[in-house]
């Protein structure tokens, strides 16, 4: 799991004690347009006006275009007015209400974008301090809240709509000028945070409702061009967020013919991480204390219950050719995982099997080499549809260990990979322990979820494959691959 630090900490000087340089209003309306041209929008002003000291912005529009559609945000007024509050100059409040439409630029994107958004922050409030090489900023707003509806393509007769809020958001940090160009930080809290999707269609609807509290959100990275989804994988500097939770919810219903069923995923504490730049895309999130609810009409019971201790997952790869390798990494773990006795009374009324607590955890790290380019599309549709898209350079099992009804298996390995032969050919190891398969064979076969042909075969495997371990039906194997193409198996070749 990556520390949040790891991205957050080149942006800690922009939490510091701002300087002062005197900013007017009119100042920082010429900085906020200088700085929404920087990563990709064209703003408009429909007319500005003084009252007093306060700078008066009225019909604020600002837009941006990427390969597949036009957006723009309209905003009926804007004021920039001086502030006395200590550490600051200025304070910019907005309209609570936004208005973002969607126009298709690709013919193969019409009818794909809502018709609009819209975007409410009530009691919206930013503070301006610091110096335009060095600006800081605090926000704060009773909510952030979007909503929009949308009929699903292709003639479907349906709808969906999303609504997605964040309440009591507070939030510091600025934008630094330096050596390596524009950066940002910024990191906040908000007391909660939910989406809702609705989807109706002629055979049935689904509805899927989430919910997280008690949030911490940071962000830090270079300022791109947004409307180019490609620069915020090219930059050199990673683009990082994150956020804590203290508990979420997700609430999935379906309903079709008169029919229905229901999910609710339930966690406590966890956390999500997401990191991009260097020409690839590595994130990470965990939860602790998850408990998964289903039940339905269809189902050989009322309900049943899974619940699992401690759960987290990593996905890592490069995504654009680069000079050097990228990582390349898949991650699942779950631990003090358990089912409720209606799920085990399916296969196992008896209690053959033990209930203890299992775990599955594999985690794969590796390097490779993108050959194509996953951001452009052009790259892409040229690219072979049997086409290699990675070079891959090395690959490691971290962890692999399996634990379930009173058996074990787990591993450790590594290999490089020799890419100058007419196939990639793995050059390394793969120790293994096997612990209890079977004893678990045996009670599977008495409850006849193993048929005794396959179960007569487990003891003739392990005898080839594996050499007896430090206890009773304990085994151990070393498998290797060689430069040459061999495989052995605690020595012995296997082809």
């Amino acid at each position: 799991m990556f520390s949040r630090a790891r991205y957050l900490a080149y942006g800690i000087a922009f939490l510091a004690t701002p300087a002062f340089s005197q900013t007017t209003p009119e100042d920082f309306l010429k900085e906020i347009e200088s700085l929404m041209a920087s990563v990709g929008y064209t703003m408009e002003v429909g007319s500005q006006s003084m009252e007093g000291e306060t700078l008066v912005l009225r019909d604020i529009g600002y837009s941006f275009e990427t390969p597949q559609f036009r957006g723009k945000v309209l905003a009926d007024e804007w004021r920039i007015a001086p502030t006395d509050e200590a550490g600051y100059e200025l304070v910019l409040t907005a309209s609570d209400v936004q208005r973002i439409t969607f126009e298709a630029v690709d013919p193969a994107m019409a009818g794909a974008l809502p018709d609009g958004m819209s975007y409410e922050t009530p009691g919206n409030r930013l503070l301006v301090g610091g110096t335009p090489e060095e600006r800081q900023f605090a926000y704060t707003a009773d909510a952030a809240r979007m909503t929009f509806a949308m009929e699903i393509p292709e003639g479907a007769g349906g709808t969906f709509d999303m609504t997605f809020e964040i309440a009591e958001i507070a939030a510091e940090g600025g934008i630094e000028s330096g050596f390596f160009g524009e950066g940002f930080a910024f990191t906040g809290t908000a007391a909660s945070a939910m989406m809702d999707y609705d989807i109706t269609g002629p055979d049935g609807t689904l509805n899927m409702d989430i919910t997280y509290a008690d949030l911490g959100l940071d962000t830090a990275g270079p300022m791109v061009n947004f409307a180019d989804p490609a620069s915020m994988f090219s930059s050199g500097r990673p683009m990082g967020f994150g956020f804590t939770f203290a508990s979420s919810n997700t609430t999935t219903a379906f309903e079709e013919f008169g029919s229905s069923a229901m999910m609710i995923v339930s966690t406590g504490p966890g956390d999500f991480v997401g990191l991009f730049g260097g020409g690839g895309l590595d994130y990470t999130a965990s939860a602790t204390d998850t408990v998964v609810a289903i039940s339905g009409d269809e189902m050989p019971f009322p309900s049943a219950e899974m619940k699992i201790a401690k759960s987290d997952f990593r996905f890592a790869m490069p995504l654009m050719p680069s000079n050097k390798p990228g990582t390349l990494a898949l991650g699942l773990g779950l631990e003090g995982l358990t089912l409720s006795e209606e799920i085990w009374s399916l296969f196992d009324p008896g209690a053959t099997l033990p209930r203890d607590p299992a775990d599955v955890i594999v985690k794969l790290s590796g390097e490779a080499s993108a050959l194509v380019n996953f951001m452009d599309p052009e790259a892409m549709a040229a690219t072979p549809p049997m086409g290699m898209p990675y070079e891959f350079h090395n690959v490691k099992i971290d962890e692999l260990a399996i634990r379930l009804a009173g058996a074990e298996i787990t591993a450790t390995g590594a290999a490089d990979i020799n890419n100058a032969g007419i196939m990639p050919m793995p050059v390394g190891g793969l120790d293994i322990s096997l612990n209890g398969l079977l004893t678990l064979s045996e009670k599977l076969q008495a409850l006849g979820l193993l048929p005794p042909p396959q179960a007569a075969m487990l003891p003739g495997m392990l005898q080839a494959f594996a050499k007896p371990g430090d206890g009773p039906d304990s085994f151990t194997s070393r498998i290797e691959m060689g430069a040459d193409g061999s495989i052995t198996a605690n020595g012995m070749p296997l082809q």
